[in-house]
C-alpha cells in the first residue's frame, strides 16, 4: 500500500475486484444509479468476454438491461484509487491485493465484500494503513453465464467499521447509500458478521456434501440437530469475541434461513458442483482457529472442513485460469 499518506485521490470511479455475483449485483446497481464503473480482472481473456458480451446483463423479475462497464486489468490501474470494493472470494483476497494496493492511499476508500470472516485481519496485516469498510450483503444474486447476473432476492447490504471512517471516506462512501441494495450503516457490524458465520457454517458445508437445497437441510428428522451440534460447539467460540447470541438464538438464526431461502442452492454447494475452490478456510476453518486460541475443541466443525477439501481435490479445481479434473486438463 503507498507510504505516501497525503497523496491526492483523483480517479472518482467505484473500482471492483472481482466479478462474482455480488461483484456484478454491486456494479450494476452502482451503474443503475448513475455512478462510474470499472471492474478490475484477473485476465486479459475475460476483458474480451465482457467486451464481446457488451457489458454486464442485469435481470430483475421482468427487468433486463445490458448495463455497459468499464474493465482493465491490474496492469492497467491508474495511479491512486479513490474507491476500491473487494469482491473476490476470500481464500483469493491477498493475492488480488498485491497488484493493487500500491494503487491505494490512506484516504482511499476500501470495502470488503465477501463470506466468511479473517481476511479483515489479515488486509490489516499485510497493508497497515488499511482501514477496510465491512459489508454484510444478504442480496440472492447468481450468475447462470459469465457476466449475467440475476437478482433473485431482495435482502440488505449493512455496512460497519472495527476502526473510525475519515470525513473523506464518508464522504465516498454516500453514493452507495442511492442505490436499490437498501444499503444501511451498522455501528455493530461484527455482531452482523458473525450472524451470517454462523449461518454459512451450518448451511454452506451440509448443503455441499448433502448435495441439497437449503430448505432440505430442515425436511429431515436430523437436520435441526445437526444445526445444533454445530452451533454448540461455535457458541464459546462466538462468546470469546464478545458476541452475545445463546445456542437457542444461534440455532433459531440458521433454520430461519434455511426457511426463507429454502429453494436457493448455496454458495458452496455450487463452488463444489463447478469444481472451484470453496471459502470453507473462513468459515468453519475460522471457526476452527479461534477456537486454538482459546483451547477448545470443536470436532463438528473439524469434520465438515476435512470433508469440504476433501471434496474440492475430488472435482475440478480452477488452475490458473485452467481446469483440472484428476490432474487432466479440460
Amino acid at each position: 500500500m503507498s507510504q505516501q499518506t497525503n497523496t491526492p485521490v483523483k480517479d472518482s470511479d467505484w473500482y471492483i475486484l472481482g466479478a462474482g455475483s455480488i461483484g456484478l449485483l454491486l456494479a450494476s446497481s452502482l451503474l443503475q444509479s448513475g455512478e462510474s464503473v470499472t471492474l478490475i480482472l484477473k485476465y486479459q481473456s475475460q476483458l474480451e468476454h465482457i467486451k464481446k458480451n457488451g457489458g454486464i446483463l442485469f435481470e430483475k423479475e421482468d427487468h433486463r438491461v445490458l448495463l455497459p462497464v468499464k474493465a482493465i486489468t491490474a496492469t492497467m490501474l491508474p495511479p491512486c484509487l479513490s474507491r476500491l470494493i473487494i469482491a473476490v472470494k476470500a481464500h483469493q483476497t491477498l493475492a488480488a491485493m498485491q497488484d493493487v494496493s500500491s494503487h491505494l492511499s490512506a484516504e482511499s476508500l476500501v470495502i470488503l465484500a465477501q463470506n466468511g470472516m479473517g481476511t479483515e485481519e489479515q488486509l490489516r496485516k499485510e497493508f497497515n494503513q488499511l482501514n477496510p469498510v465491512l459489508a454484510s450483503i444478504t442480496h440472492g444474486a447468481y450468475q447462470p453465464e459469465r457476466y449475467h447476473v440475476i437478482h433473485a432476492g431482495m435482502g440488505e447490504c449493512w455496512l460497519g467499521c472495527s476502526d473510525r471512517l475519515g470525513p473523506d471516506q464518508q464522504e465516498l462512501l454516500k453514493a452507495l447509500y442511492n442505490t436499490e441494495l437498501l444499503v444501511q450503516w451498522d455501528t455493530n457490524i461484527q455482531l452482523r458478521l458473525w450472524k451470517k458465520l454462523i449461518v454459512n457454517c451450518c448451511v454452506n458445508p451440509l448443503t455441499a456434501i448433502l448435495g441439497c437445497r437449503n430448505g432440505d437441510l430442515l425436511a429431515h428428522p436430523q437436520g435441526p440437530s445437526l444445526i445444533r451440534s454445530i452451533c454448540l460447539e461455535i457458541l464459546p467460540v462466538a462468546q470469546a469475541a464478545s458476541i452475545s447470541l445463546s445456542l437457542g438464538e444461534m440455532s433459531l438464526l440458521v433454520e430461519r434461513v434455511c426457511t426463507t431461502t429454502a429453494t436457493n442452492y448455496s454458495s458452496m454447494f455450487q463452488d463444489i458442483q463447478q469444481g472451484r475452490m470453496t471459502e470453507i478456510d473462513y468459515l468453519n476453518g475460522y471457526v476452527l482457529r479461534e477456537a486454538e486460541k482459546i483451547y477448545t475443541h470443536c470436532p463438528c466443525n473439524e469434520m465438515l472442513t476435512h470433508m469440504i477439501h476433501f471434496m474440492e481435490q475430488q472435482r475440478a479445481v480452477e488452475v490458473d485460469g485452467v481446469c483440472h479434473i484428476f490432474g487432466h486438463k479440460l
